[in-house]
């Protein structure tokens, strides 16, 4: 349902670069392990181009929500993420 690109800076988290993800992914270790003194999130809309339609197996021009956040500490950045969700996902956030 969703795609992920991530950009994390290995000199903040060096341990990162040699985790066996096959048992647990970047985020929930990085949740655990690399706290964060801030962020931001962004939300839009793009079209499939054809590799991602591929890759989501949707049609080509099809809309995608698109969701880009990072994360800081201190001065420094941790992550960077962009996940695209496939045509029809519904996002929900509890207030």
């Amino acid at each position: 349902f969703a795609l992920e690109e991530r950009w994390v800076n290995t000199a903040i988290v060096p341990e990162l670069e040699y985790l066996d993800m096959s048992e647990i992914s970047a985020n929930e270790w990085l949740v655990n392990n690399a706290p964060f003194s801030g962020g931001d999130l962004s939300l839009g809309a793009c079209c499939a181009d054809k590799k991602t339609a591929q890759l989501m197996q949707c049609e080509l021009g099809d809309a995608l929500l698109e969701a880009e956040r990072s994360t800081w500490t201190d001065e420094q950045a941790i992550t960077l993420v962009c996940l695209l969700y496939s045509p029809n996902y519904r996002f929900l956030t509890v207030l």
